[in-house]
């Protein structure tokens, strides 16, 4: 299998990707049927393809009124505000939304700050998470291992994985997922593990 650098890291990932553009009708017609069944098929498969341009270059601020694009014109959701609505708010999570429509930031990508202050419930859910943590330290049973976690630190959990938070001292967790897509599709499914 081909393989590419992933930008100046000595990761690398397979040349491998999954075209959309034919399901958008601008190649002809599109079977919206076997589009669905062809995500799906894409989606257990869990792979990607890195763009080309692998660092993004940062432009001037993107206007909100008129705003039609699917995405979120807010391009930087600042630290001191999330944190202190957070806190404000008393629940455990708090989710970034686009300020337009008041849903998730990215048709398919959502994310969240999480406030672990003792143990999470133990649970599962159907999409996949990859977290950093901005504050604090603890520790994560994920499918039954533990990993120990400390501030700048990053860790993902899997799609249908068991997993618990657990800190001494407040923590928070930043995370981007893929529940907004697994919503989309019908396939968002959520359990308490107890």
């Amino acid at each position: 299998m081909e393989m590419r650098a992933l930008g100046k890291s000595p990761f690398k990932v397979s040349a491998i990707g999954l075209g959309l553009m034919s399901m958008s009708g601008i190649y002809g017609n599109a079977n919206d049927e076997e589009s669905i069944r062809v995500i799906h098929y894409a989606l257990d498969a869990n792979f990607y393809e890195v763009h080309r341009d692998i660092v993004q270059k940062a432009g001037p601020a993107l206007p909100r009124e008129g705003w039609s694009k699917p995405y979120s014109p807010q391009m930087k959701y600042s630290w001191h505000v999330a944190y202190a609505a957070l806190k404000a708010s008393g629940e455990p999570i708090l989710e970034y939304t686009n300020p337009v429509t008041g849903g998730s930031i990215m048709p398919t990508i959502g994310a969240r700050l999480e406030l672990v202050s003792r143990k999470s419930k133990n649970k599962r859910n159907t999409g996949n998470s990859i977290y950093q943590v901005a504050v604090g330290q603890g520790r994560s049973v994920i499918g039954g291992e533990v990993f120990e976690w400390q501030e700048k630190d990053i860790f993902c959990v899997p799609s249908w994985t068991e997993y618990q938070h657990e800190a001494k001292e407040e923590a928070v967790l930043f995370s981007f997922n893929d529940f907004p897509a697994m919503k989309a599709l019908a396939l968002y499914r959520e359990q308490d593990c107890g």
